[in-house]
Formats: C-alpha cells, structure tokens, sequence
C-alpha cells in the first residue's frame, strides 16, 4: 500500500485498482497546513499504513530517507 499526503484538491488521476507505470501522472502535488511551498509526503508499507511493515521505495534509482528533499 502506498500512500501520498498532500495532493491538490480533485487532482488524483487514477483509481483504485488502475494499473500505472513510470511516469504515468497520479495527481497534482498541492500544499495545505503550515508549509510555504507544495510539497509531497509519500509512505509505503504493507498491509496497513499505520501498523504494517515499512517498504522501502526508490525514486528516481534513489532511495528517499525522511526529510529528505528530491529537485529534478
């Protein structure tokens, strides 16, 4: 399961069950709360989000680690 916080209000592209590939547009990043700039929260785990097992994920052939910021 993976899930993105932050997206821009009734941007989400697909639904569940869609299959996507690299590259495929998902959503809008969007910005809410107490931040200055859009941004995007991504979690990964299995089973549940909030007690199952972390998952590692790679972005761009990096591996992301928290608070860490990715610029193309």
């Amino acid at each position: 399961m993976i899930i993105l916080w932050h997206l821009r209000k009734d941007s989400i592209l697909v639904k569940v069950g869609d299959v996507v590939k690299a590259g495929d547009p998902l959503a809008k990043v969007g910005n809410s709360g107490i931040c200055h700039a859009p941004h995007l929260h991504i979690h990964a785990a299995k089973r549940h989000f909030l007690y199952g097992e972390g998952v590692p994920v790679t972005y761009d052939s990096r591996n992301p680690i928290k608070n860490r910021i990715f610029r193309k």
